[in-house]
């Protein structure tokens, strides 16, 4: 019998339990430049082991951490998962 190894996303998701979807500031245009701010923000705020994105969600180690960074990007607002609509099929 073959085992398969749990993949690599799997196993850092679950170290991760805060996953939280952003809306970009500007919806037509994406993220641009914040993005690039936010992940400089975090590396030296919050510590690059204590977050990560993948996937289009970003994962917190601490609801401190993830309230640190809200406060820091007003910007950037949580997503509506009422608004999120359906995936065609």
């Amino acid at each position: 019998m073959v085992r398969r190894m749990v993949p690599y996303w799997k196993t850092r998701i679950q170290q991760y339990p805060i996953r939280v979807a952003l809306e970009p500031p500007a919806p037509d245009r994406g993220f641009g430049h914040v993005l690039l701010e936010a992940q400089e923000w975090l590396n030296e705020n919050v510590g690059g082991q204590n977050h990560f994105s993948f996937g289009g969600y970003w994962y917190f180690r601490t609801v401190a951490d993830l309230a640190a960074f809200l406060e820091a990007f007003p910007q950037l607002r949580l997503k509506d998962p009422q608004n999120e609509g359906t995936r065609p099929e």
